[in-house]
């Protein structure tokens, strides 16, 4: 499902315990790079949540400059928006639309979480379907999920495939334990 970005603001940034603070100049916050412009904080004065002003790595995927980063209260990473399709770890993934609606999600160890493919993409051998509006809308939940030891949860098939003798048609959710296994 397509998340605009103004939808989830009370939660990503400027939510009941943050403050904003319009930066007239780049800063780094916590070791953050964040461009001008605005900048969320959570009551403590810690960063939650600003544009990057040069490229960085976030958790272990590398984020462009110009990208969105929301944080944890103790610092970690939790959600990116690109500001362009880009590839994230391998995987083509969905960003640069007006509202940043497609955002890349983080475990708290940094692992890549949640994606939306901007192509069909083989993924552990399943054929996963790429984001978009029709997609998303008519389908529901084309983002592809990941566990945290890097391996393929949960994706909608961009073909038809049989895995492990079940038959999955384009169009369907797979669903994999952590070892690969289909349930």
């Amino acid at each position: 499902m397509l998340i605009p970005l103004a939808a989830i603001l009370p939660a990503a940034s400027g939510g009941p315990h943050t403050t904003r603070k319009d930066l007239k100049a780049p800063q780094e916050f916590q070791g953050w790079p964040c461009a001008a412009g605005y900048a969320w904080f959570f009551a403590d004065g810690k960063l939650e949540s600003c544009t990057l002003s040069r490229e960085s790595p976030v958790g272990e995927i590398n984020a462009p400059e110009k990208s969105w980063i929301a944080l944890t209260e103790e610092g970690a990473p939790r959600l990116v928006w690109l500001p362009a399709d880009a590839m994230v770890k391998g995987y083509p993934s969905r960003g640069g639309a007006a509202e940043h609606s497609y955002s890349i999600a983080l475990y708290p160890n940094g692992k890549l979480k949640t994606i939306w493919l901007s192509a069909d993409t083989a993924i552990d051998g399943v054929p996963c379907m790429r984001a978009g509006f029709i997609a998303d809308v008519f389908g529901g939940g084309v983002e592809t999920d990941f566990h945290e030891n890097g391996r393929l949860k949960a994706c909608k098939v961009s073909a038809d495939i049989t895995l492990q003798g079940r038959s999955f048609r384009r169009g369907d959710h797979i669903r994999l334990d952590a070892a690969g296994n289909v349930f």
